[in-house]
């Protein structure tokens, strides 16, 4: 068991930035999966819903990249000649921005998640309608 501070946050935040990385990576999955939809043309009233979720796509990734930056920094933060601070070296500043990251982590997640799994619902609904469509005009 863990009883530095400093290595508690730094689990937390080597955590944080495996799920922002998976999370990206999701968003440009989903980004091809959009695309390919956008340009096959074949369904126009969801173009505006594509365009859409392409957005906030992009708004999601960018939030993931400044929070994997803000990451980085709070690890920096904990470091001291390449060793982790001893708890007496843990400041109240470092526990208030840690504290901070851990709600601004927990926003984008959620913000992200909502937006996934409403993509995901979208994108199952127009491939099958996309099915659909094929087998009508075959």
């Amino acid at each position: 068991m863990t009883t530095s501070i400093a290595e508690y946050y730094l689990n937390e935040l080597y955590d944080w930035k495996g799920a922002a990385d998976l999370y990206i990576e999701e968003i440009d999955e989903s980004e091809e999966w959009l695309e390919i939809l956008l340009k096959l043309d074949s369904v126009p009233p969801f173009a505006a819903k594509v365009e859409h979720y392409l957005d906030q796509l992009f708004l999601s990734k960018e939030a993931l990249f400044k929070l994997r930056s803000d990451i980085q920094s709070a690890v920096r933060r904990l470091y001291k000649n390449q060793i982790p601070l001893f708890n007496e070296h843990i400041t109240d500043n470092i526990k208030t921005q840690h504290k901070q990251l851990r709600v601004e982590v927990h926003r984008i997640e959620k913000e992200y998640l909502d937006i996934k799994y409403e993509r995901d619902a979208f994108l199952a609904d127009a491939i099958e309608i996309q099915n659909r469509i094929r087998k009508i005009n075959s």
